[in-house]
């Protein structure tokens, strides 16, 4: 039996989520949508686990529905957290997708990460100073039927900035280099491919018009513009010169929270390098182009 699915969720215990993000809430609009099963987003916060807890029914192996509700959607237990720890003299960043098979398991693996140090009550999507291999490892001590996936990802084609230049994603190799949010190369140990089916997002810097499409949870370093947010504000005018960025402190937020006049930061190259012809063709591969000398 084919289901409709949308399991990246998040509740309103994440940051930039809205205050309707409630169990309540997610089934009514998963019926308007025609979405059989909908994730429950966020296991790992200590409220919002609670609320589960007494407002689910299970139906099934591993998925519940709300009590007392005439709501036909159905949940799974999901959550996302982020792996932040230093590795190598590096610090890494790593997303991750849970999928619990049982509000028990969920139970047991929530009180592990707090044994180990993690601030679950800070975030719907939390902060774990952990390397992704610690909280597989942990996940599956508690019950092998949890499902754990590195979340975010970039598009095949999405342009990357390697030490030999611009390559397409699905070309970098492992041993290869890439350059890092903070314009350092760093040689590739491991790639990653996964299936995906959703909504995809295109960010569009002003100087980059091409833009970068991701999947809606691809991370972003940018710094929030909230000067933009009234109505016929300009936010390359008067009103955005470099003192109003003074205090304010970038972020990591996911494509889908992204918006309108955020500012996108990006590393700057310093290393320049003399070239006696650039082959267009390597730049434009999207569309054909004839190009004719001039005589």
């Amino acid at each position: 039996m084919q289901y409709i699915t949308d399991l990246e969720v998040h509740s309103k215990y994440a940051r930039a989520c809205s205050p309707n993000s409630d169990l309540e809430h997610h089934a009514q609009m998963a019926d308007k949508k025609g979405i059989d099963v909908v994730g429950t987003g966020d296991f790992t916060h200590p409220t919002w686990f609670k609320e589960m807890k007494s407002k689910f029914k299970e139906v099934d192996s591993g998925v519940y529905q709300l009590k007392g509700e005439s709501f036909k959607a159905r949940f799974m237990l999901t959550a996302e957290v982020s792996c932040i720890y230093r590795k190598n003299d590096a610090t890494r960043r790593i997303h991750v997708l849970l999928f619990a098979p049982s509000l028990e398991s969920a139970a047991k693996l929530n009180k592990k990460l707090k044994a180990a140090g993690g601030k679950l009550a800070s975030d719907g999507r939390p902060i774990l100073g952990m390397d992704i291999k610690h909280v597989l490892e942990m996940t599956l001590e508690v019950d092998k039927n949890f499902l754990v996936i590195p979340a975010h990802c970039l598009l095949p084609d999405s342009p990357i900035h390697c030490e030999s230049g611009m390559q397409d994603i699905d070309k970098i190799k492992i041993g290869d280099k890439v350059i890092t949010h903070k314009g350092r190369l760093k040689q590739v140990t491991k790639v990653h491919k996964r299936p995906y089916s959703g909504k995809t997002y295109t960010v569009k810097p002003y100087y980059f018009g091409l833009g970068l499409t991701t999947t809606s949870e691809h991370p972003y370093y940018v710094i929030r513009n909230d000067k933009h947010r009234t109505k016929g504000s300009n936010y390359y005018g008067e009103g955005l010169k470099r003192d109003y960025f003074k205090d304010k402190k970038p972020e990591w937020l996911p494509a889908s929270k992204l918006q309108k006049g955020d500012i996108l930061l990006y590393p700057r190259f310093n290393k320049i390098q003399a070239k006696k012809e650039i082959l267009l063709s390597s730049f434009l591969k999207k569309t054909e182009y004839i190009i004719k000398e001039s005589k």
